[in-house]
């Protein structure tokens, strides 16, 4: 096997290391896990590694990503973790551009865009890492496969989506009409 990056995963890398030094300072961090202003800067980081393509990295490339495949991905993985940035970056990363890419899901837009943070429940609902950082939760179900529900961090109410359908409940499940009319997956 052959674990040498390639060029553009090198660069990809190279940017999202000193954009990472750059912005998310210890100091962000701490702030970001107390204060709501934190929250927003890690947001800001977090949409400085979407503009570099951080996010789309495994989407392929005609859904607007840039079409790496896993062991490319990793070291950039490794590195955003390093910093701590408090983010889903694994779940939003790995798992869910990619599946929204592969559904077709209008709300990859803003995903690759750094503008909705998604996670991934546990097999049980009950697990949400980032859970009250999300945008989005992807949660696995047994009977129909995964599904997305719209919400906007737990027990934080309706919250207005431009270009999503308008306001969605936060606990409403995303589907035939959770997206703006979007057929579900």
């Amino acid at each position: 096997m052959d674990f040498e990056l390639d060029d553009h995963a090198a660069a990809l890398l190279e940017a999202a290391g000193a954009a990472l030094d750059a912005e998310a300072t210890p100091a962000l961090i701490r702030a970001a896990w107390s204060a709501q202003d934190g929250r927003e800067q890690v947001r800001k980081v977090w949409a400085t590694l979407a503009d570099l393509g951080v996010v789309g990295a495994l989407v392929p490339e005609d859904a607007g990503g840039l079409g790496l495949d896993i062991g490319q991905v990793v070291p950039l993985l490794e590195r955003t973790g390093y910093v701590g940035l408090p983010v889903p970056a694994v779940e939003t990363i790995a798992f869910t551009a990619p599946l929204l890419a592969a559904a077709g899901h209008p709300a990859l837009t803003d995903v690759l865009a750094g503008r909705c943070l998604v996670t991934v429940s546990a097999a049980d609902g009950r697990q949400v890492p980032y859970g009250q950082q999300a945008d989005l939760i992807v949660l696995p179900t047994a009977a129909s496969g995964p599904r997305t529900p719209v919400t906007s961090g737990w027990g934080s109410g309706p919250r207005e989506r431009s270009g999503w359908g308008g306001k969605v409940p936060a606990t409403g499940w995303g589907g035939p009409s959770g997206w703006g009319g979007q057929p579900g997956w």
